[in-house]
């Protein structure tokens, strides 16, 4: 069976959004299925790259403004927030989602879907466990548990959320493996037999 589709995202982009409503069908398409894998941009770009917020970028934040509302239009997307909308803490719903897949391994995908759904077409706050589980959920999973499930110092893997440990390990082994396939796929070039004997004496001085 072939690998999963990894979809990194993160709950409060708007294009980790329409990506959300589209990658199950493309990874059908090619016979696979989606690991859903949320994560924190704030952490990666902000607190790990240095880097400003997308929209408080010159020139980017003006174009993302009318490409996400260009795109929306385009496919029919509503969206219940505006932009410009704090964004409140991220990590609630990220830790919610670990708490499903963890517990309800069978309902990540509903999970997501809820979850964005209630952010960017609702425009409801997910800054805090109760806000949260107060959303509607798959059935099967409670709100009580799952307030639990994402608070402060629970249990969960709150790490695969995008933590700098974590994602410096994810860094690390994305090189190791780009440079690993990189030694398999390459081929050494053509040479004369005259250039290879003397690249090999050259080699063995």
């Amino acid at each position: 069976m072939p690998a999963p589709l990894l979809f990194h995202f993160d709950f409060v982009s708007p294009y980790g959004y329409f990506a959300s409503l589209r990658i199950e069908e493309m990874a059908a398409r090619h016979g696979r299925e989606v690991d859903w894998r949320p994560m924190l941009l704030g952490v990666a770009l902000m607190k790990v790259m240095g880097l400003k917020p997308l929209l408080d970028t010159p020139l980017k934040g003006d174009y993302v403004r009318r490409d996400v509302m260009r795109y929306a239009r385009r496919h029919g997307i509503r969206l219940g927030r505006s932009l410009d909308a704090s964004i409140g803490n991220p990590l609630p719903a990220a830790r919610a989602f670990y708490w499903v897949r963890k517990h309800h391994p069978e309902l990540q995908a509903t999970m997501v879907h809820a979850l964005y759904d209630a952010f960017w077409a609702q425009g409801r706050d997910l800054s805090t466990p109760e806000a949260v589980a107060a959303i509607t959920l798959p059935a099967g999973v409670y709100p009580a548990a799952l307030a639990g499930g994402c608070q402060r110092g629970s249990r969960e893997p709150a790490a695969q959320c995008g933590g700098r440990r974590d994602l410096g390990r994810r860094v690390r082994l994305a090189d190791r493996d780009r440079r690993r396939r990189a030694v398999l796929g390459r081929r050494p070039p053509r040479r004369s037999g005259g250039v290879a004997r003397a690249r090999r004496l050259v080699i063995s001085r």
